[in-house]
């Protein structure tokens, strides 16, 4: 929080989005737990998830929201 405004900085609005994203594909993550970064990241891609920025699915980004749910637990 900005010590001046009681409102988020940017950088955590921009953390606290991507937690909500995060956790909105928690239940298609858990399905692919058993799966490489790259193997779940081509099966979100085929099943049409797109990615955070609305694209498509690489493997660093499936390593980051594993990560990011990982520490939210």
């Amino acid at each position: 929080m900005s010590q001046m405004t009681d409102q988020p900085t940017s950088l955590q609005r921009l953390q606290w989005d991507a937690d909500k994203r995060a956790q909105a594909l928690a239940g298609v993550f858990a399905e692919l737990s058993g799966l490489p970064p790259s193997a779940a990241a081509q099966t979100l891609n085929e099943r049409g998830v797109k990615a955070p920025a609305g694209g498509k699915w690489y493997a660093m980004q499936v390593v980051r929201i594993r990560k990011r749910l990982k520490t939210a637990q």
